[in-house]
C-alpha cells in the first residue's frame, strides 16, 4: 500500500483515515453515486498509489468483478472494470479468497477458492497503467502449490512468496486442510517456476486459518498461536526466529 494514501475497506464503505490534533476518528467519503461493489467476503483487495482495487469475493455470486475507487477523488465512487477488462482477453474466474497485492502498477493474484467446490493455483498479473492489456497468466510448467484458498502472500523484490491456506476443500463450507507450506516465484522470469522452500528442522508457525502474512524489506513476517514468527529471505537456512519469550527454537527450509 502506498504510503500517500492509507485505505482500507469495510465491508461495501470504504473509509478514509483522518487524524485530528485531539482525536482520531473514520470518515467515510461522501460518494455522489451509489454504483459499487456491494457486501461481500473474501474478497481480494490491493491500493496502487491512491487507487484501491478490489477483485471477487463471496455475496449473490459476484464472481470475478473488478472494481477500482480513487481515494484522492472520492466524489467519482466506485468504477467497474469488469466488462472491459473481459473485452481484451482472459480474466481470472470467479472465486474468493485469492491473494491479491500490488508490486509497482502491478496487481498480483494467487489462487482462491470456489466454495465448497474446491481452488485454484493459477497466477495472473494485471498493470493498471495499461488496462487495455487485460489480465495475464503465468503458465507455470513445473510443480506449483497446490490449490488454495486465503494464502498468505507478500512480494520481497521481484519475488513472491506464497504461504500456507486452506487445501484439499470438501464439499462442506469450510472444510479442509490448514497447511503451512512456503513456496516462491520470481515474477519477472516465471518460466523458471515456483521452488518450494520445504521445512526440514526446527520448530516454526503452525498452522493458522487465512494466515496473515506480509514482508518488511527482505523479511516475512506471520502471526501463529499468537506468537510473531520471521523469515530472513536472503538467509532462508537461518529458519523462523520467533518474536516472542513462548517460543523455542528455529525451522530451515531449504531451496535456497
Amino acid at each position: 500500500m502506498s504510503g500517500r494514501a492509507l485505505v482500507t475497506v469495510l465491508f461495501a464503505m470504504v473509509l478514509v483515515p483522518h487524524v485530528q490534533a485531539l482525536s482520531r476518528e473514520w470518515l467515510g467519503p461522501n460518494l455522489i453515486t451509489s454504483k459499487g461493489p456491494g457486501r461481500s467476503s473474501g474478497t481480494g483487495l490491493t491500493a496502487i498509489g491512491t487507487k484501491i482495487y478490489l477483485f471477487g469475493g463471496d455475496w449473490h455470486a459476484r464472481g470475478n468483478e473488478m472494481w477500482v475507487f480513487d481515494a484522492a477523488l472520492p466524489g467519482n465512487g466506485w468504477t467497474d472494470l469488469t466488462n472491459a477488462l473481459a473485452a481484451v482477453g482472459s480474466s481470472p474466474s470467479e472465486r474468493i479468497g485469492p491473494c491479491m497485492l500490488s508490486r509497482g502498477s502491478d496487481i498480483v493474484l494467487f489462487g482462491g477458492g470456489i466454495g465448497n467446490s474446491g481452488a485454484f493455483n493459477d497466477l495472473w498479473t494485471l498493470d493498471t497503467n495499461d488496462l487495455k492489456a487485460g489480465w495475464q497468466e503465468h503458465q507455470v510448467s513445473s510443480s506449483a502449490p497446490v490449490e488454495r484458498e486465503t494464502p498468505g502472500c507478500a512480494v520481497v523484490g521481484s519475488h513472491l512468496y506464497v504461504y500456507g491456506g486452506l487445501a484439499n476443500i470438501q464439499q462442506s463450507f469450510g472444510s479442509g486442510e490448514w497447511i503451512i507450506d512456503l513456496w516462491r516465484i520470481d515474477l519477472d522470469n516465471t518460466a523458471n517456476g515456483w521452488t518450494e522452500l520445504a521445512a526440514t528442522v526446527g520448530s516454526g508457525p503452525t498452522q493458522t486459518r487465512g494466515p496473515p502474512f506480509t514482508a518488511i524489506g527482505t523479511k516475512l513476517y506471520t502471526m501463529s498461536a499468537g506468537n510473531l514468527w520471521v523469515l530472513e529471505t536472503t538467509n532462508l537456512n537461518a529458519g523462523w526466529t520467533c518474536q516472542a519469550r513462548t517460543c523455542l527454537g528455529t525451522r530451515s527450509w531449504a531451496g535456497e
